[in-house]
């Protein structure tokens, strides 16, 4: 190693670490509990990609105390775009946290889970959803055909955990309980309250919105040239964490725009140019067609 690539290696070292520094400053510049709720969201984050669910249930249980979604502190290295963020419950959920509610619940239930710790931090969870999407919190106590086999729903995940432990039949009375208020239009979001402050703006929550109301409205779908059937199946696959993107979404809803195809020659210029390409393009005998075809309707 020269002592010139070594220097350079230093200077870098030095960059990185007065960019952490000053990060670090503006961190501690923000209020309290704008550096608690990031903290506590790290810790979640950590404990979901871990895949400990007594510990994302506790983690998980700690948020929702505190309201993290509120203020969350954005830190890119580029001091301009850093700023504190405020999100809805599940917009949270999906942007920082990174996971869709379905897929967080599995990995709350986990394998012979805590259920002091994570029937609360569920419970918790159904609350989220029957507040923020309650049509997606009844999609998902359903279960669901994926190719030959069920993925199951929450109601009957809670079924089953009352074989280990009967602490779940509280946690399953409750999603039916919430469930059944959410169809009768007795829930948190029915029609005396359905405007829900601070709706979610990632694109997944409003996509969501997107194909639950094409799935209401039939004729909608039609003139965007797909069908309620494609709809609701996009819509399963999105919110179970099946499809990944909003882009796959898109296509499985048949709602993906139309890309304009070049037919591969131009038509502008002489008409012996013109021609000579629609002939080498298409052959002799279709190229007569069409030129008879053209006499025919310039009579």
């Amino acid at each position: 190693m020269t002592i010139t690539s070594n220097s350079s290696k230093i200077s870098n070292f030095e960059t990185e670490e007065a960019k952490e520094l000053e990060i670090n400053n503006w961190y501690l510049d923000q209020p309290a509990k704008t550096r608690a709720n990031t903290i506590s969201s790290q810790i979640l984050h950590e404990a979901y990609i871990s895949k400990n669910c007594n510990q994302i249930s506790i983690a998980f249980q700690n948020c929702i105390d505190q309201k993290v979604w509120e203020s969350i502190a954005f830190m890119p290295s580029v001091p301009s775009k850093r700023r504190v963020v405020k999100y809805s419950p599940i917009e949270w959920l999906r942007q920082v946290i990174g996971v869709e509610p379905d897929t967080f619940m599995r990995s709350i239930a986990g394998i012979i889970p805590d259920t002091e710790i994570t029937s609360k931090a569920t419970t918790s969870l159904i609350n989220l959803l029957a507040i923020e999407e309650p049509k997606t919190l009844i999609e998902l106590s359903h279960n669901y055909l994926l190719g030959e086999n069920y993925m199951l729903g929450w109601r009957e995940i809670f079924e089953k955990l009352q074989n280990f432990d009967k602490e779940w039949e509280r946690v399953s009375l409750y999603l039916e309980k919430v469930t059944l208020n959410i169809i009768s239009g007795r829930g948190a979001n029915n029609k005396s309250n359905n405007k829900v402050k601070n709706l979610s703006s990632d694109n997944v929550s409003i996509f969501i919105r997107k194909l639950n109301y094409l799935i209401e409205n039939p004729e909608k779908c039609e003139s965007k040239g797909t069908t309620t059937k494609k709809v609701k199946f996009a819509l399963n696959r999105l919110i179970r964490g099946i499809t990944s993107t909003v882009g796959e979404a898109k296509k499985e809803a048949g709602l993906e725009k139309t890309k304009k195809v070049n037919c591969g020659y131009s038509i502008t210029g002489k008409p012996k140019n013109v021609a000579l390409r629609i002939v080498r393009r298409l052959g002799e005998e279709p190229a007569k067609k069409i030129a008879k075809a053209i006499i025919e309707v310039t009579k």
